[in-house]
């Protein structure tokens, strides 16, 4: 974590004082590269330092700030983009938190974990000792007893399957931990597919008939996921019958493609273009805030709600609120194709103030 800001802090550098495209990309490309590595590492350290009564908070706060830090850099973005360069500002400012970050670390400790499978078993207890003072000898020996216990149950086996849910329920339904990666692997092919294929797709058929398709699609494939774990329990319930273990493979395959197709690249564009020019910094600073909100209520609610209904019946629910989606979008959601942002927003505006006139309907 500690090196990695270094690309946190080039990467940007790099974008603020670009002069052509390729070396803004560079500059782009490096910063996404520690994100990714951001993404990976941080959840695990939270987790092996955090006291098991604390972890969940800890895990939460994370969420929470990656979640704070979007809405702020949208509002900073809507603050600058008005300015002549004022990218460049945005990307300036963004190297602070990873200077800040640089500085704290500092102060980081290693994990336990990683310490007593380095065998460094004198430097674990101190950690320990430093993550929670008040922890007696025979506390701290148990500790370390369940870390070398975990650690050796686990040696030789890779669990980095675990970072794809797709694989993971694969393997849920029965299939072999490398089958699953696989699977998971190849069905990237057909969904980027379906995502470029939207590219083309948009123009000539519209907005909302590709929403109204991928939702449909989306509800079929979590209905048919949901079916093929019926009669299995909790989380991590296995289907016996192999001909349901491929049909959840279908179902999670079509609900990939059907949300590439229209629920994946669609809405955020949708919302670029029906909100008026004086206010669309604000509403999409506020639109990013929401999907990132609800991407997380999603992941913080998902396997609680596994454990609640069980998993052919979280499928289902997921299924509910799509089927919901389906309906706002069939509803009240524009087709936005071949008119202006202009024209659109004068004639959502007209709609509403008719819609709020008591005398429309009087002759």
């Amino acid at each position: 974590m500690v090196y990695n800001n270094i690309p946190f802090i080039i990467g940007p550098i790099l974008a603020t004082f670009s002069v052509n495209y390729a070396m803004l990309m560079i500059g782009r490309i490096i910063t996404g590269f520690a994100v990714g590595i951001a993404s990976a590492v941080v959840p695990t350290y939270i987790s092996e330092i955090s006291p098991p009564q604390k972890r969940g908070a800890l895990g939460l706060l994370r969420q929470s700030t990656i979640t704070f830090g979007i809405m702020s850099a949208s509002l900073i973005a809507y603050r600058l983009i008005h300015y002549n360069q004022g990218w460049r500002y945005m990307f300036l400012i963004s190297i602070a938190p990873s200077i800040l970050q640089l500085v704290l670390s500092y102060w980081f400790v290693e994990t336990p974990r990683w310490l007593l499978s380095k065998d460094r078993t004198a430097d674990a207890v101190q950690v320990l000792v430093k993550l929670d003072p008040s922890s007696t000898k025979d506390q701290v020996n148990n500790q370390i007893q369940k870390i070398y216990s975990n650690i050796n149950q686990q040696k030789g086996d890779d669990d980095w399957f675990q970072l794809f849910k797709f694989a993971t329920i694969l393997q849920s339904a029965g299939f072999a931990k490398d089958m699953a990666v696989l699977i998971s692997g190849l069905v990237g092919t057909p969904q980027m597919i379906m995502m470029f294929g939207s590219i083309w797709l948009i123009d000539r058929f519209g907005r909302r008939p590709l929403l109204l398709i991928s939702d449909v699609g989306m509800v079929v494939g979590l209905g048919v996921l949901g079916y093929a774990f019926l009669g299995t329990a909790g989380t991590t319930g296995h289907i016996a019958e192999s001909y349901r273990a491929w049909m959840a493979v279908g179902g999670m395959v079509f609900y990939k493609l059907a949300f590439s197709v229209g629920m994946g690249p669609i809405p955020l564009m949708v919302a670029s273009e029906i909100y008026p020019s004086k206010i669309r910094g604000k509403a999409m600073s506020i639109v990013s805030f929401l999907n990132w909100l609800a991407n997380f209520i999603a992941n913080i609610t998902f396997l609680p709600i596994q454990e609640w209904v069980g998993q052919a019946g979280s499928y289902f629910i997921f299924a509910g609120v799509t089927l919901a989606c389906l309906i706002f979008t069939y509803l009240w959601v524009p087709e936005t194709k071949g008119v202006t942002i202009e024209e659109l927003s004068k004639k959502l505006v007209k709609e509403d103030n008719n819609n709020n006139d008591p005398l429309q309907n009087i002759n």
